[in-house]
Formats: C-alpha cells, structure tokens, sequence
C-alpha cells in the first residue's frame, strides 16, 4: 500500500470528485480531504492506493497537472514525524512559528489582556504630555489638551491664568 499527498487542489472539489480524478490510475483504498477544525478546507488532500506501482503512475501522471484551473502538486506521502520532511509553515501546523504565534496570545487571561490596555493608555499619554512639553519649549503655542493629560501642578498653573486674565479685564 502506498499512499500520495495531492496539493493545490481547487477549492470546490468534493472527495466524491477527489476519489473519481484519483481513481482513474488505479485502486484507492482511501481518499482524505483536509480541513482546519472550523471546518476551512486546506486544499490539499491524501489518496491511498492498493499498490505501490498505481501511486507511482498517479505522480507521473497528476504531477503539474490541472484540475479545474489549478495545478497540482502530487508528491509520496511521507511518515508524520519524519526528518527529511521540511518545516511547516502554515499558521494551522503545530509546529510551525506563524501557529505559535497565533496561539500564544490567545493564551493569555482576561485580567492580562486589560492590564496590558491600560499600561498602553498610560503610554499615549505619557508621549503625548512629553509632546507638548517639547513643543512649548520651542516657544510654540500650546494645544488644548484634555483633562486627563494634564497634572495637578499644570492645572494651577492654568486656573492662575484665567483668574488674572479675568480681573485685568474686570478692572
């Protein structure tokens, strides 16, 4: 028994259609399309055959073949696990950098994820408040800030402001 893998198959096969395409050069045994566990097809696929010689046809043949409008890629399958395989890629193979990536964060606990929010609003405003200080250093006109931005002793500072401005006007 040997047994293919069949790459680059069009998004719209059906394993019925799958089994009749891989049928045609010689015995199957089994036929497997691949799905992601929301149920995504991967477009790729397993054929087995009841002899090594029909899995041998079947590369020759469907090899850089078309099915529909895409072209295939018919290779033996190889043993999970095995060494002169190349490293996966795909974000949906476990061994691959891109899955864990995507599934290192999803780790991550409610109470983290809020606390990293707010370590990343102070940030804003700590690099907004650092803006403006630059900017009124350089003797530019200041910006209206919003309340939150602004600490105490700036707060004075302002309210001072207006107050002298509003008994000049007053007197």
């Amino acid at each position: 028994m040997a047994r293919i893998i069949v790459k680059n198959l069009p998004a719209n096969i059906t394993e019925d259609r799958f089994r009749e395409v891989f049928g045609s050069k010689g015995s199957i045994t089994d036929a497997r399309l691949m799905y992601t566990a929301a149920g995504k097809f991967r477009k790729f696929g397993f054929v087995g055959y009841g002899r090594a010689e029909d899995a041998e046809q079947a590369i020759e043949y469907f090899n850089k073949s078309f099915v529909d409008s895409s072209r295939l890629q018919v290779e033996l399958a190889r043993a999970f696990g095995d060494q002169s395989i190349p490293r996966p890629w795909s974000r949906h193979s476990a061994g691959s950098s891109a899955n864990k990536q995507s599934t290192a964060g999803s780790t991550q606990s409610e109470d983290d994820s809020s606390d990293d929010e707010q370590a990343s609003e102070k940030t804003k405003r700590k690099k907004k408040k650092a803006k403006v200080t630059k900017k009124k250093a350089k003797g530019g006109k200041e910006e209206s800030h919003s309340p939150e931005l602004l600490d105490e002793s700036t707060k004075k500072k302002k309210t001072k402001k207006k107050s002298k401005e509003e008994k000049e006007k007053s007197s």
